[in-house]
């Protein structure tokens, strides 16, 4: 009962650090895994939408990306991805670049420069992975 306690305590204190540090609905982008692969994953969107509508953030600061596996980097048919360059690849491609170039566009954040950008917060919606396996910094 008391991790939950100290669970909650601790959201409380990140949330309210949130608030005094300015963050507003408009600086917040909101990843939702927008492939057709699995059914499941239309729950991403809605997630987003559900998200999105209760926080006050706007649509355009929703961006959706085609990730077609699993949290364990797995296809929709359970065909496991071996190739840690093809799955770094693919993450890449799917993930990396669509939300680069979104930032770009939506935020003006300048490739060279990460803190030119006005988003302060990306929240990554059910479906959408944070990194894929065996990636390092610097080979992104």
């Amino acid at each position: 009962m008391w991790r939950y306690s100290l669970l909650s305590f601790i959201l409380i204190v990140l949330l309210e650090t949130a608030a005094l540090a300015g963050l507003t609905p408009n600086d917040v982008v909101v990843v939702y895994n927008s492939s057709t692969t699995n059914p499941d994953w239309s729950v991403s969107k809605r997630v987003a939408d559900y998200y999105c509508a209760a926080r006050g953030i706007p649509p355009e600061n929703e961006l959706g990306v085609n990730w077609p596996f699993g949290s364990a980097n797995q296809p929709f048919d359970g065909e496991a991805i071996s190739d840690p360059a093809y799955r770094i690849q693919l993450f890449r491609n799917n993930v990396l670049t669509p939300l680069k170039d979104f930032l770009q566009t939506r935020f003006g954040a300048d490739p060279d420069d990460p803190a030119s950008c006005r988003a302060k917060a990306i929240v990554l919606c059910y479906g959408v992975p944070a990194s894929s396996p065996r990636i390092k910094s610097e080979t992104v």
